[in-house]
């Protein structure tokens, strides 16, 4: 009786042991074919630049992506493997379980807070990956949960169909979804500068990189295994370079968005001026 006994849990442990491994497989098959939409989809629309290059020579086919997904609104790079295309959605659940063609996909999809402006000028953007154990995604952003590591790799790139944009990272932070780090109304620099202090009393460390309250940050957000915490990284925006490789710090930058922004109101005034002229004279 204790033989068969030992038989029959002996036959049960079998066949649990099967079940899993038939299940991991699986698991394992859904992240295979979560990352091999985006090994597919940079191997085809992008082209990265040679090793004597920089990164601004990296090109994509924006038309071809668009095309594929107009919730498309930028494409990140940054140490060590990053490399993928950014959506904005309506709501910011349909793409974490959604690749970049809106089908199933385990990895889900680098994505934009559904409230931040698509051109990337709000004072906080957030941008959301997942903590991949295969390390797709966001999957190695713990790598910079070491100082050292920041400090030798202290840029991440967002490109657009504009140019690119050039990201210093200025602090490291740990804290509960939808708190602090995550506010992302602000709507003038003083603020901004409340907000920029709030994040300094919770870094986990911060660099060497000045922050001013007329500045304009990118907050990537990934999970931990701490439950509901996060892993935060913070960069300033420290340049941009048009599709025509013209270089443009921070603050030139802002000067050149403020003069366009001017020109294009006195452009309107004096389309209305003009219309009323007309009105006028007849």
């Amino acid at each position: 009786m204790k033989e068969k006994i030992k038989k029959l849990f002996g036959s049960l442990f079998i066949a649990v042991a099967i079940v899993c491994l038939i299940a991991a497989y699986q698991q394992w098959k859904l992240y295979q074919e979560g990352s091999k939409e985006y090994e597919e989809i940079a191997e085809n629309h992008t082209e990265e630049p040679g090793d004597n290059e920089d990164d601004d020579d990296f090109s994509i086919d924006w038309d071809a992506l668009f095309a594929q997904n107009p919730d498309l609104v930028g494409w990140i790079r940054m140490s060590p493997t990053a490399n993928y295309p950014i959506v904005k959605g309506t709501d910011n659940s349909f793409y974490l379980k959604h690749g970049f063609d809106k089908s199933y996909n385990i990895n889900g999809c680098i994505f934009m807070h559904y409230q931040n402006s698509k051109d990337w000028t709000d004072k906080n953007t957030i941008v959301y990956g997942h903590n991949m154990i295969s390390g797709a995604m966001f999957g190695n952003n713990d790598y910079y949960k070491d100082i050292s590591y920041a400090k030798e790799h202290p840029y991440f790139f967002i490109y657009t169909p504009d140019g690119m944009y050039t990201y210093k990272i200025f602090d490291t932070i740990t804290a509960k979804d939808a708190t602090d780090p995550y506010e992302i109304n602000i709507d003038s620099e003083e603020s901004f500068g409340e907000y920029l202090e709030k994040m300094n009393q919770m870094k986990d460390y911060g660099l060497d990189t000045q922050v001013s309250t007329k500045d304009r940050i990118v907050t990537l957000s990934t999970c931990t295994s701490q439950g509901n915490k996060r892993f935060i990284i913070q960069g300033v925006l420290y340049s941009f370079t048009d599709t025509s490789k013209n270089v443009y710090k921070a603050e030139e930058l802002r000067n050149k968005e403020e003069t366009e922004s001017i020109s294009a109101t006195d452009s309107d005034s004096t389309v209305f001026s003009s219309e009323d002229t007309v009105l006028t004279d007849q």
